[in-house]
């Protein structure tokens, strides 16, 4: 369902992968992690073992050296907008203007961060 039909104004956020299976494993994680995390003895588990219930997303032992030096990340941002302030205010007005931004680099956690904090 587009924004246009809804008649909404505001922020969204979208999550787009490649694959269904994907969507759906995303979904499983975050059920199981929702539901081990409602009880002590589950959140005991998560955090001995991360791995076992992210299937390898998460670990306790840091990466490597190689495994860091090789790491990349891409991201695209698609914003809708208006290409005029005073058409926000307008009843029933539609977003004119579209901008997709795509940024990338190298991993994200241990290289991106602190370049991004400078």
């Amino acid at each position: 369902m587009s924004l246009e039909l809804l008649n909404l104004k505001g922020i969204f956020f979208k999550i787009a992968t490649k694959s269904l299976l994907s969507v759906f494993g995303f979904i499983a994680i975050r059920l199981l992690i929702g539901l081990l995390g409602s009880f002590a003895f589950g959140r005991w588990l998560l955090l001995k073992f991360p791995s076992i219930f992210t299937f390898g997303g998460f670990r306790k032992k840091v990466p490597t050296e190689k495994e860091v030096a090789i790491a990349t990340f891409k991201m695209w941002f698609v914003g809708y907008g208006f290409s005029d302030a005073k058409l926000v205010s307008l009843e029933g007005a539609k977003s004119d203007t579209k901008i997709i931004t795509r940024v990338m680099g190298p991993e994200i956690g241990y290289l991106t961060t602190p370049i991004i904090l400078i």
